[in-house]
C-alpha cells in the first residue's frame, strides 16, 4: 500500500476554512446594520443638500448656512436651510435672499425633495430676529410663496422687524402673517406697541403680538390691523391694573385681545387676568381678584372680561379655573353664560371698592 506523501500535510493545514470567507462577510454587514441602526434619524437622502448649502454660501448677506433633510410624511423628504445673516442686514436684502433661495429650489434640478423650506435669524441693533419657514415645493408649480404679494407682504413684514429693533425691542418673530415681538422688562407701556401702529392694506389680517413684563406682571397684547384700540385705552388698562397689589410669588399675566379670530369662539375684544391666586373649587381669590375688576371698571372697546387662577388661556370651560363677565361701554355685568357663585362674590366684592 502507498503511504500518502508527507509533503501534502503542510498544505492542507495552511488552507482556509471555507466558511470563514462567508463568516466575514457575515460580520461585516451586520456590523453595517447595527451602524445605521444606532445612527440618529436626521436625515432622508442628499435630495440637493450639498446644491444648497454651496449657493447659500456665496451670498453676501450669509454667514452661516445648514443644510439638512428630514423625513414628510411616510416616504417623503423635506429640505430645510437654517441661515444666519450677518449683523444688520437689512430688511430688503434679507427678503432678497429668501426670495432667490425659494427661486433656486425650484429651478436646481438636484434639489429633488418634496418641499424645501428656508429660515433666517440675525442681529439687527441688538435685537434678535427670526423668519420662520418659508416653503416651496421643488418640481411643482406651487410656487403660492414666490407671488408678487406673498413677495410684497414678507418684505414689509421684515420691514416692520427691523423698524422695532431699535425700541428696545428683544427680539422679534416674523411669521408668514404675523409678527411676534419681545420687549423684555419694562418700566412703562411702551409707546409704540404693534396695536397702535400703522400699516399698509396688504398687512390688514396680520396677527400682531406684543410681549412685556411691567410691575412684575407678564402683559400679552394680541391685535391685528383690522382690529386697533385706541392706544389711550390700552395704556390705561393696563397702569390700571398692573397697579393692584397681589402676594408676592403670585406672577400675574395680562392679556388683551382685540382680534376676532383668537383661539375660542369669541368674536369681541376681550381682557384676560391669568394666574391670580386660587381660591375655593380652583377659582380666583375674592379678596385677590375683586380690585382687579375693580379696576378694569370704567374700560371702554373691550367687550368680555375673565379673571381666571393659574390655569392658561384658550377655553371658556366654566371649570377651567376662570370667573367671566360683560362689559358695556366701561361697565361690567355679570356673564350668563357661564355663571356661578364666585363670579358674583367677586363681583359683589368689587363694587364695595
Amino acid at each position: 500500500m502507498t503511504t500518502p506523501s508527507s509533503d501534502l500535510a503542510p498544505a492542507r493545514e495552511n488552507t482556509p476554512h471555507p466558511s470563514r470567507p462567508r463568516r466575514a462577510r457575515r460580520l461585516a454587514t451586520a456590523a453595517i446594520v447595527l451602524t445605521l441602526a444606532v445612527l440618529p434619524l436626521t436625515g432622508c437622502g442628499e435630495h440637493g443638500q450639498r446644491a444648497m448649502r454651496a449657493w447659500l454660501t456665496e451670498q453676501q448677506a450669509v454667514d452661516s448656512a445648514e443644510v439638512y433633510c428630514t423625513s414628510h410624511m411616510e416616504t417623503g423628504c423635506s429640505l430645510h436651510a437654517d441661515v444666519v445673516l450677518v449683523p444688520d442686514t437689512s430688511a430688503e436684502d434679507a427678503a432678497a435672499i429668501v426670495d432667490a433661495a425659494l427661486e433656486e429650489a425650484m429651478q436646481n434640478r438636484r434639489v429633488n425633495a418634496d418641499y424645501f423650506q428656508i429660515g433666517l435669524e440675525w442681529v439687527y441693533d441688538s435685537a434678535e430676529l427670526r423668519l420662520v419657514d418659508v416653503s416651496v415645493p421643488p418640481r411643482s408649480t406651487d410656487d403660492s410663496d414666490l407671488t408678487p404679494q406673498a413677495r410684497a407682504l414678507r418684505l414689509e413684514l421684515i420691514g416692520v422687524a427691523t423698524d422695532l429693533a431699535g425700541e428696545n425691542v428683544a427680539s422679534v418673530e416674523i411669521g408668514l402673517n404675523s409678527i411676534d415681538v419681545e420687549r423684555g422688562e419694562v418700566d412703562a407701556v411702551p409707546a409704540r406697541l404693534l396695536s397702535s401702529k400703522s400699516f399698509s392694506d396688504s398687512m390688514e389680517t396680520t396677527a400682531l403680538t406684543d410681549n412685556f413684563t411691567f410691575n412684575g406682571w407678564d402683559v400679552e397684547i394680541i391685535s391685528a390691523p383690522d382690529a386697533q384700540p385706541p392706544a389711550s385705552i390700552i395704556r390705561n388698562v393696563i397702569n390700571n391694573i398692573v397697579e393692584v397689589p397681589l402676594p408676592d410669588g403670585t406672577d400675574p399675566a395680562l392679556l388683551l385681545d382685540t382680534t376676532d379670530h383668537d383661539l375660542v369662539e369669541n368674536p369681541e375684544p376681550r381682557i384676560q387676568v391669568r394666574r391670580l391666586p386660587r381660591g375655593a373649587d380652583y377659582l380666583p381669590e375674592t379678596s385677590q381678584a375683586a380690585p382687579v375688576l375693580a379696576a378694569i371698571a370704567g374700560t371702554p372697546y373691550f367687550a368680555d372680561v375673565a379673571l381666571c387662577e393659574r390655569r392658561e388661556y384658550g377655553s371658556t370651560d366654566p371649570g377651567s379655573g376662570c370667573v367671566f363677565y360683560d362689559l358695556h361701554d366701561g361697565v361690567i355685568d355679570r356673564d350668563d353664560a357661564y355663571p356661578s357663585p364666585q363670579a358674583q362674590e367677586i363681583y359683589d366684592a368689587a363694587q364695595q371698592l
